[in-house]
């Protein structure tokens, strides 16, 4: 499947699991994951945070999947939570974004 023009696909390179350091410091632990379709092919996904470290948490999610050659955007939810967006993506790099970063 050909990415979408707009699918954030530079640096995708970057999203193969490193062996040379542990998990734990590639893990975001998002308190929400949301996965959505997008109809211009891809898959859009939002990182939420909550609770009294929830601003740093996503604030520390973004500098890491910029890092990785994503393009984010930090919002604040309604409920206080704060979340940080990316995609469309090809679902193969979805699927190595939430390998990588989410569990």
């Amino acid at each position: 499947m050909t990415p979408a023009p707009d699918s954030d696909t530079e640096g995708m390179r970057d999203l193969v699991p490193s062996r040379s350091r542990p998990a734990v410091d590639r893990s975001l632990r998002p308190n929400r994951i949301s996965i959505w379709p997008v109809t211009r092919g891809g898959y859009g996904i939002d990182f939420t945070y909550h609770g009294a470290t929830g601003y740093s948490d996503a604030e520390t999610a973004e500098q890491m999947l910029r890092a990785a050659g994503l393009t984010t955007s930090f919002r604040q939810e309604l409920d206080s939570a704060w979340t940080v967006r990316f995609g469309p993506l090809p679902r193969d790099h979805m699927r190595a974004v939430l390998d990588q970063y989410a569990w």
